[in-house]
């Protein structure tokens, strides 16, 4: 797997509140949100997690540069994937938060036009000070199982 784009260079998180996940979701929410300038992926996502999670089985074939490549490649599309059900959305409603050991997930109903529900799941972990997604599911479909899925399906040709 060959990746044709440039590694940019690895930017500095911005700090999420360490509080409880629901609160630092819904400020980093915002922040996606209220900034007219590309969200830096770190900020939001454990990207090396993510691209770990989403190559599957394929991860320990790749070289450590094609799996620098594709956690870069991979970061703005996080972005996207989760600004577009949230900017469709007209209404947000955190209903709540669960733990399971490190992982906790935060439930928000999406409010759409016409009244339509809808419901994302961010699914996070603590790393050192902050809560970093590992993954959500927007109405049902988890971003990862999605990309393992495609991915899964580009090697086996």
């Amino acid at each position: 797997m060959t990746m044709l784009l440039e590694t940019p260079p690895r930017q500095s998180p911005m700090p999420v509140p360490s509080g409880q996940p629901k609160d630092a979701l819904r400020e980093a929410v915002r922040d996606l949100l209220g900034s007219r300038e590309p969200a830096a992926a770190d900020a939001l996502f454990d990207v090396p997690v993510i691209a770990r999670r989403c190559l599957g089985r394929h991860w320990p074939e790749r070289t450590p540069e094609e799996r620098q490549d594709f956690s870069a490649a991979l970061g703005p599309l996080l972005v996207t994937a989760l600004r577009e059900p949230l900017t469709a959305a007209t209404g947000l409603r955190y209903t709540g938060q669960s733990a399971s050991g490190p992982l906790v997930s935060v439930r928000v109903e999406l409010t759409r036009e016409r009244g339509t529900a809808g419901l994302l799941e961010l699914r996070v972990h603590r790393v050192h000070d902050r809560w970093l997604i590992n993954d959500f599911v927007v109405d049902g479909e988890s971003f990862v199982a999605q990309h393992r899925a495609r991915i899964d399906r580009r090697f086996s040709r």
